[in-house]
This record gives C-alpha cells, sequence and structure tokens, in this order.
C-alpha cells in the first residue's frame, strides 16, 4: 500500500485515561501515606523528610491533575499526507507527532505543532473504536514518505 487512508479519531479523557492517572496518583501518595502512618521519617530524619515527601506527592498528584485537565476532547486527523488536532472548532496542523507509550489498547502521544515550539501530550484510547484503531496505528506507525522537492 502507498498511501495510507485518511482517519480521523477521538483524543481526549478516556477510562483508560482515568485509570492510568489514578493509578499515577496512588503512587505519588503513597510515600506521604507511609510517612504520616509509620512516622519513620520523623523519628529518623525530622521534619525535612516530611516535608520533602509531602511536596513531592503533592507536586506528584498536581501534574497528574493538571494532565487530566489538559485532555480536552478533539479529533486526531490523518488526510493521507499530514496530521492535524481539531479541538473546539480550531484545527491545527501537527508538523511532528511521535509515540511516547504504547500499551497496546491506548497510545500516549507527543504532538509539536508548526507554530511555535509548543509540546502538546495526546491520549488515545481504544475504546469502542476498533476499525478506526487499527487505521490509526497504521498510520502513526507508517514510514513518512520523503518529499520530492
Amino acid at each position: 500500500m502507498d498511501r495510507l487512508p485518511p482517519v480521523r479519531y477521538p483524543v481526549g479523557r478516556d477510562p483508560s485515561l482515568a485509570l492510568a492517572l489514578i493509578v499515577l496518583w496512588v503512587l505519588a501518595l503513597a510515600p506521604m501515606l507511609a510517612a504520616l502512618v509509620w512516622r519513620t521519617p520523623v523519628r529518623s530524619h525530622g521534619w525535612a523528610l516530611t516535608a520533602a515527601l509531602v511536596v513531592a506527592s503533592a507536586l506528584g498528584v498536581w501534574c497528574t491533575w493538571r494532565f487530566w485537565r489538559a485532555q480536552t476532547p478533539g479529533e486526531l486527523v490523518w488526510n493521507g499526507a499530514e496530521w492535524s488536532l481539531e479541538r473546539e472548532g480550531v484545527t491545527v496542523v501537527i508538523a511532528h507527532l511521535g509515540t511516547c507509550c504504547d500499551g497496546q489498547r491506548a497510545l500516549l502521544l507527543r504532538a509539536h505543532g508548526n507554530i511555535g515550539r509548543r509540546v502538546v501530550w495526546l491520549w488515545v484510547g481504544r475504546a469502542g473504536q476498533s476499525a478506526r484503531w487499527h487505521l490509526l496505528r497504521c498510520a502513526l506507525y507508517a514510514p513518512v514518505p520523503a518529499m520530492l522537492t
């Protein structure tokens, strides 16, 4: 197949993202909860270590919450030549789209727009989209054809 067919795929919040972020929240809160339950850091290392654990845990929770809030609904579009992202009526052409994490049923993608150096993280889940899921994965992993000049 020389050209991949166009594909439109929904991006944003879905149950697999919620589960992944809950696991990250628990991992972020675990050191703080352990410090509070066992009070070992307080006895042996003082309040500095406890404060560091609290700050690190709070930062982890804040980062996962911010990522969740950034996952606004939209559509990732492959038109056969380039990627674009449609959100809230605005279409942005994506200069580079890369896969950061492939869980077979979900993907974490890193998109760079044509304007500016802003990076957008996109969560794409398979839920209920089996036919288009295969097309999306083919488009993501297919070699990019060289541009003719």
